[in-house]
């Protein structure tokens, strides 16, 4: 039963891989021997009563994913968590991911689209409304003064300059405000639909608190933070994960 689920921890969720991904690949030690599903590498590893098997997805270049699918072969119940699995990498720990963290972060992104979106909706009006007028003008002023005894004179005045103006346009502002509505009525209804999505991919992937009866099986993801990549050698990161009394080990090292 367990190998026919290795394939749907990653085929049934979908996540955004980042240009900067970081890849990370098990090597083996004596008795384990990696299999693969769909492309996916899986470390397969069997204790009497408790069968796991570990995969890697990478995310960004600060945080990948543990696939985790346990089989409980024994006669009573297990309980599994995020707090199940423990990662080192040079014995330090690093962060492991719960599922109340991530849906925390995906709030804090939903929550900076939508004031994008509002200061975006709030500069969106147009000034299309108003006709602009603008130019130069220039005139000359002729005069002619007689005086007493026959005596006059002749005179030009000349003016110069720029003007401009605006003229409102009702209709034209109407048109202008009822496409900017239609745009912002677009736009938030994308947010809306992004955030569902993103909420619903964490339910259905991230492995939460469960218990295991006897002969079932369970799988999930468990979101991990990576250690800074090191220009020397390939970054190296155990795993433990403990189920019922076992502890299950496995060893990951960045691909370069």
């Amino acid at each position: 039963m367990i190998k026919l689920l290795l394939s749907l921890i990653f085929i049934t969720i979908s996540t955004a891989i980042s240009a900067q991904e970081r890849n990370f690949v098990f090597y083996t030690v004596e008795g384990q021997k990696i299999v693969y599903e769909n492309g996916i590498a899986f470390l397969p590893i069997s204790k009497p009563e408790i069968q796991v098997a570990l995969s890697y997805k990478p995310e960004s270049k600060d945080r990948g994913w543990i696939g985790v699918v346990i089989q409980n072969n024994s006669s009573s119940p297990i309980n599994v968590n995020e707090e199940s699995l423990r990662i080192y990498s040079q014995s330090i720990p690093l962060r492991v991911y719960s599922y109340t963290d991530l849906m925390k972060e995906q709030k804090s992104h939903d929550t900076r689209r939508r004031i994008f979106a509002v200061l975006a909706s709030s500069s969106s009006s147009s000034n299309n409304a108003y006709s602009k007028q603008q130019g130069t003008y220039q005139s000359n002023t002729n005069a002619n003064v007689f005086g007493n005894n026959g005596y006059s004179a002749t005179g030009t005045a000349r003016t110069q300059g720029t003007y401009q103006s605006r003229t409102y346009d009702a209709t034209a502002d109407a048109i202008n405000r009822a496409e900017a509505n239609r745009r912002n009525d677009e736009l938030f209804a994308k947010i809306r639909a992004q955030s569902a999505n993103e909420q619903s991919s964490i339910q259905s992937r991230a492995l939460r608190a469960n218990t295991i009866a006897p002969g079932n099986v369970l799988y999930g993801d468990i979101g991990i933070a990576l250690p800074k990549s090191s220009n020397s050698s390939p970054v190296e990161i155990t795993l433990q994960f403990r189920a019922g009394s076992e502890t299950f080990e496995a060893r990951l090292r960045e691909s370069w």
